[in-house]
């Protein structure tokens, strides 16, 4: 079954450096009953403050796509790959068996 909750009713948090919302259960936000859509497990829609960022970080057996609404966020991973992805870009990460990533606002404006 599929349940509609509208944009203003997902859970809201803020960190001073990111604010988000988040559609599924995330982070110490759980609600049974909300942790997925099929395969779909994270949709999140943040608001990453200019210099902020999360460092290096694991992931694996997943599949992360970023869609840049505003801003542009830069991302690298352990292989040595860095890519500024722009607004109007979409990135799309392979975790696969793992990979360490960092995701990061290095402009002088708020990315979405």
């Amino acid at each position: 079954m599929v349940t509609r909750i509208p944009a203003q009713e997902r859970h809201f948090v803020d960190l001073s450096w990111i604010q988000a919302y988040w559609l599924f259960s995330y982070g110490e936000w759980y609600v049974p009953g909300n942790v997925r859509l099929g395969k779909l497990r994270v949709f999140n829609d943040d608001l990453m403050q200019p210099r902020e960022g999360f460092g290096m970080h694991p992931h694996e057996e997943l599949e992360m796509v970023t869609i840049m609404l505003a801003g542009q966020l830069t991302i690298t991973d352990d292989a040595g790959e860095r890519t500024i992805v722009h607004a109007g870009e979409v990135h799309r990460i392979s975790a696969g068996t793992g990979t360490l990533h960092t995701e990061k606002n290095e402009s002088s404006d708020t990315a979405r």
